[in-house]
């Protein structure tokens, strides 16, 4: 066995090994502990990313949706000014039989004043204010004990005239621009059907992509099935989507006759742009139920 340094001693030795011992364990738990730090600095930047990268996802996803959305909306938009712009553009405005009104009683009453300043304006002291007191001031120039519409008819026989003849004006331009108005609302709620039978059309051709079968049992579906068949023959001869949805018999309507006229609308539209197409209606359906289509297609040129 070796001998100590001179000067060292058994007790150095011990201490000099707890020193060592210490170092080395205090050393391990500043590894342990710089470790720990990484692998939570590791997993919050793991968690960060991971959370950027969903936060991508649900963008990117939302992205997506606004552009499948925005699509649809600009095919609407096209069929819409398609098959439905003519109509529009007819639309009548807003407030017009209220503007007619006031401005043919304006123009009358500037034509009577006019009227009474060439022709009866020589008799009054002033032209202009004469004709003013004579026409629109139903005071009359001496008051007698008899009514007062007595004394007006007797000393202003001009304001009666007058007034008698523009309350019939106002009357009578009234009831022209009540005419006016509902012949407007009507065309209102024309253009508003035709557009809501081409929104009808498009939920049809919507649910086809979807698989699913079309029930139009709403009363004002089969309102606007009945009301516009030129729009429903029109949008199906611009697409087949229709016509194969009627052979396939995935639309369902409660009313036979709506469920009727709306097949006739197809069919007309599809058939006289794919005449072609007229051997498969007669192998899917009874030539028997088929005789208003037919007489249609016959009217048309269209032959088997």
């Amino acid at each position: 066995m070796k001998k100590l340094f001179p000067g060292v001693t058994n007790q150095d030795i011990n201490k000099q090994d707890q020193e060592n011992t210490a170092r080395a364990q205090f050393f391990a738990t500043q590894e342990e502990i710089e470790r720990s730090m990484f692998d939570i600095e590791e997993r919050e930047r793991q968690e960060q990313a991971a959370i950027l990268a969903r936060k991508r996802e649900q963008q990117e996803a939302q992205a997506k949706r606004d552009q499948e959305i925005n699509e649809v909306q600009r095919r609407r938009n096209n069929a819409h000014l398609l098959y439905g712009n003519g109509d529009t553009d007819k639309l009548p405005k807003r407030g017009r039989n209220l503007k007619f009104w006031v401005a043919a009683n304006v123009q009358m009453n500037v034509f009577l004043f006019l009227a009474y300043l060439i022709i009866a304006g020589e008799f009054y002291d002033s032209r202009f204010w004469g004709v003013v007191n004579e026409v629109y001031d139903p005071t009359p120039r001496i008051r007698t004990e008899k009514g007062l519409a007595v004394d007006v008819a007797r000393d202003k026989p001009f304001f009666y005239g007058n007034a008698a003849f523009v309350c019939a004006w106002m009357v009578f331009t009234a009831c022209v621009a009540n005419g006016r108005r509902k012949k407007d609302k009507a065309t209102r709620q024309r253009v508003k059907s035709r557009h809501d039978t081409i929104d009808m059309m498009l939920d049809i051709k919507d649910e086809k992509a979807y698989g699913r079968r079309v029930r139009l049992n709403d009363k004002s579906m089969e309102k606007l099935i009945n009301m516009c068949p030129e729009i429903i023959s029109n949008m199906s001869a611009d697409n087949r989507v229709y016509f194969d949805m009627l052979l396939n018999g995935e639309i369902e309507i409660a009313n036979n006759e709506t469920f009727k006229n709306m097949a006739i609308s197809v069919m007309h539209g599809h058939l006289r742009a794919h005449p072609e197409d007229l051997k498969k209606v007669m192998s899917t359906f009874d030539e028997k139920s088929l005789v208003e289509i037919l007489s249609y297609m016959y009217q048309r040129g269209i032959r088997r």
